[in-house]
């Protein structure tokens, strides 16, 4: 059995509308052509914090990417990607569903994706992609990628919460809310990191908050690369999550570049 989500319904109904301030920003940052915008995050739900950032997405015909304009962050995907994460059940399209506001859309083309969108009956292999994923975490060169691994963590960390939830039939995409939720303290701990400064043992917190949420992670035994190596044909979100830490990029994971993520 599926269950559909209508962004009208979750997004429209059980939360206030977004300043105009914010919807302004959010308008004033996309560039080039786009086919709809929609405001996403804590600012479209309402649980913002004064320093909370601008989650925008961009659907375009062509040429996906991202980009900042301040604090507002601007993710460009194209319809095809949209309409093959809804048909997969993907868990960040539930996300859009459920807290998205939608912007712009005058062709009504995003409201007809996310209205498509069935979630499946189980995020089994979103939590495995994301638990293989943290194995990384371990990895024998860690100093060598401390601050890619360290993003690839809270990622994962973040990630696969909202995955155990969804799994459970209790989607929720607000940190705080799906902490206290769990009832795990580490994880707790763990979510926390993304607003704090870096300490030497974060890798450690947040491979011991995975572990504590789902279970056995293996150690990784290698270094980062051949670890990506090894896992890029039975985990391939996992290996490519990977292979973005090896880059060392400083603005977080580049997700457009992974095609149609499978979680």
């Amino acid at each position: 059995m599926t269950v559909t989500y209508s962004v009208q319904a979750r997004g429209e109904m059980q939360r206030p509308v977004p300043h105009a301030d914010v919807i302004a920003r959010a308008r004033a940052a996309v560039r080039g052509p786009y086919l709809a915008i929609l405001l996403y995050g804590s600012q479209a739900r309402g649980t913002q914090r004064p320093d909370s950032d601008i989650d925008v997405l961009q659907v375009v015909r062509a040429r996906p990417g991202k980009y900042s304009d301040g604090n507002v962050n601007v993710t460009a995907y194209t319809i095809d990607t949209l309409w093959e994460m809804c048909s997969r059940g993907s868990l960040f399209m539930l996300h859009l569903c459920m807290d998205g506001y939608v912007v712009e859309d005058p062709e009504g083309v995003l409201s007809e994706i996310l209205g498509s969108y069935a979630r499946p009956t189980n995020f089994t292999n979103a939590i495995a992609e994301l638990t293989a994923a943290a194995r990384a975490l371990t990895v024998e060169d860690a100093a060598d990628h401390w601050d890619g691994l360290r993003k690839l963590g809270i990622y994962v960390a973040r990630t696969v919460c909202y995955a155990v939830l969804a799994d459970r039939g209790e989607p929720e995409f607000a940190p705080d809310v799906v902490a206290a939720r769990l009832g795990v303290p580490s994880m707790q701990r763990a979510l926390r990191l993304r607003l704090e400064p870096p300490l030497a043992d974060d890798l450690h917190t947040l491979y011991s908050a995975v572990v504590d949420l789902v279970g056995d992670v293996p150690l990784a035994g290698t270094t980062l690369d051949s670890l990506a190596a090894e896992l890029l044909y039975d985990s391939p979100y996992a290996a490519t999550l990977m292979i973005q830490a090896l880059a060392g990029g400083t603005d977080g994971f580049e997700y457009t570049a992974l095609g149609a993520p499978p979680i």
